[in-house]
């Protein structure tokens, strides 16, 4: 018989009021206190049982370190903003035994995954929906610069030069998106 099959066999012996009070104090021996979540949930057994179901089964199964659970639970909650969560996760990290320098670096961490899960979502989105950079696409009727990937930067003249005369090319473009754009401030006397 699987653990699995053997909890289902003692819910059913025990019932579900029963199963759930064992658990509760489980939990709570095993993580310093029991999630709010989890006292909520108990109104409706069925439900209450079914996730802590599921949660053992994956907690069981995993090859992770409890400590390191509780750090990736960390992570989580402070992704999906659970200030509640973020603690109950902290105290249990904590008391799985991750040391108190390993929190705050998980922290930075998600932190650094957050700015970089915000730039990549926003740059998309901003690509998606913004007008083309009309800068970009500047051209004069005297001059069109050019720009090489080897950051060679010549200039085709369209008209002749004529001898005396001054001309100057102002050129800058400005861009949100400087790998798109050659951002360039250019003065050319002839």
């Amino acid at each position: 018989m699987s653990e699995v099959e053997q909890m289902l066999k003692d819910i059913a012996e025990r019932g579900s009021a029963s199963t759930i009070d064992l658990w509760m104090q489980t939990i709570e021996k095993q993580y310093g206190q029991v999630p709010y979540i989890f006292q909520q949930m108990a109104e409706n057994p069925s439900a209450l049982i079914s996730h802590l179901l599921y949660r053992n089964e994956v907690e069981h199964t995993s090859s992770l370190d409890p400590n390191v659970i509780e750090l990736i639970s960390i992570a989580a909650a402070a992704a999906l903003w659970c200030p509640h969560c973020t603690r109950f996760h902290m105290k249990s990290a904590q008391k799985m035994g991750a040391t108190r320098n390993e929190i705050p670096e998980v922290i930075l961490i998600i932190g650094l995954m957050a700015n970089a899960a915000v730039l990549a979502t926003s740059y998309r989105i901003a690509d998606e929906h913004l007008e083309k950079c009309t800068a970009c696409e500047i051209s004069s009727h005297a001059n069109q610069l050019k720009y090489d990937r080897g950051a060679k930067i010549r200039f085709q003249k369209k008209e002749p030069d004529s001898p005396g005369s001054l001309a100057t090319m102002f050129t800058w473009i400005a861009c949100w998106r400087p790998e798109n754009c050659l951002g360039i401030l250019l003065f050319h006397q002839r």
